[in-house]
Order: structure tokens, then sequence, then C-alpha cells
């Protein structure tokens, strides 16, 4: 990169290599169709042909059982899915927000979909952070991470180099995606976008899931 940002055709560039600084999520399910993949597992395949075998026999009351546990398992099923896919909206509709980039030495506008690493952005009192910045030079700057690292006050931020690891909240040095500008300004180099951002990271979590047995 350079003082002056990069140039859009290397921006463009970046971008095919990269992807679009964006959340990127599932296709979304309709809700029917989320409450009846409750009951593909082979275990409550089981269990319904179990209890129509009872109501055949006679023995409603197990039959009744097995068929409140099966229906109990799919609602649990159906809410956890439910709420990871509003997970998801909502990380979306957390960092979305225009950028101010470096474009051949001056300050333009853009989408935050089309930031790139090496970008060179600027961020001040107010701002999303609108991708991952290593920040180059700040005054004052405090940035909001509750949603992020669960700090409740502003963290001071700088520019110096950190030599030794650190945990994500004693990264001072850096500013992520979807935390706000609380006071001060700053520039930054864009670093990660899009998934390979810390919310990126969090929001790919919440779409993996594991079979328990």
């Amino acid at each position: 990169s350079s003082e002056g940002g990069l140039d859009r055709d290397e921006a463009r560039r970046r971008r095919q290599k990269y992807g679009a600084n964006e959340i990127v999520t599932d296709v979304a399910m309709p809700k029917w169709l989320i409450f009846l993949m409750q009951f593909r597992d082979l275990l409550v395949l089981v269990l319904l042909v179990a209890g129509v075998v009872s109501l055949l026999i006679g023995s409603y009351r197990n039959g009744a059982i097995m068929f409140a546990i099966v229906l109990i398992n799919a609602v649990i099923g159906f809410v956890q899915e439910y709420k990871a896919g509003k997970i998801l909206e909502r990380l979306r509709e957390l960092i979305m927000s225009p950028a101010k980039v470096m474009v051949g030495g001056e300050l333009k506008e853009v989408s935050q979909g089309q930031l790139v690493p090496g970008d060179i952005v600027k961020i001040e009192s107010g701002d999303k952070v609108p991708a991952d910045l290593r920040i180059l030079e700040c005054f004052d700057l405090r940035t909001n991470e509750f949603s992020l690292t669960g700090e409740s006050t502003p963290q001071g931020k700088e520019s110096n180099a950190i030599r030794e690891e650190r945990i994500l909240a004693d990264r001072e040095n850096m500013a992520y995606t979807g935390t706000t500008i609380a006071t001060g300004n700053a520039i930054g180099l864009v670093a990660r976008t899009g998934m390979s951002t810390e919310m990126g990271k969090i929001a790919s979590m919440t779409q993996e899931t594991a079979t328990v047995k």
C-alpha cells in the first residue's frame, strides 16, 4: 500500500482474490423447512415408528410419550437454528456502513463492501469501523468494543508496534469491524476483510454445527 491509498484497479484485483468485505451467510431456509429438517435424524425416525406401533397395539400412553419426545426435540432444534440465523442477520446489520478511503491521495466515500486489504481509511468519532484495521496514525482514539470483546468501557488505541503475543482485547494498535469510534480520529490500513475479520470468524462459528451422539 501507500500513504495515498490503493489504485482502484489494484483494489479490484484484490477484491477478486479476497472477496467482498461482507459477512457471508448460508442460503436462508423457510421456517417450515427448518422445522421439518429436525425429523431427519435416525433416532427420531425410530421413535416415530415405535410410536405408531405402540398406538396400533393399543399402548396409547407409550405412543403419546414417544410422540411428545419427538415434538419437543424438534421444537428445541428449530429454535436453536432459527436463533443462529437471526444472529447472522444482526451481525450483517451491525457492521455495514460507508467507508472513507484514500484514493489517489484524496479522501473518498465508498461502500464498505468495496474495501480490500491494503486500503487506507480514515475513521473518526461516531463512525463504525469498516474492516479490521492496523492503526497508522491516531489522535485521542477510543473505540467501543463491547460487541466483540465484552469490554464495557471505550478502549484507548495507539499506533505503536506490538512485539509480543497479546489477546484480542489488548491489541491497542488494531481496530475491528463492527466496533464504533467513541472519541478521536485515526488513519488505518485495512488488514483483513469479510469473513477473515474477527467478526467474520464469529459469523463462521454460528454456521458450524456438530452432530453429537
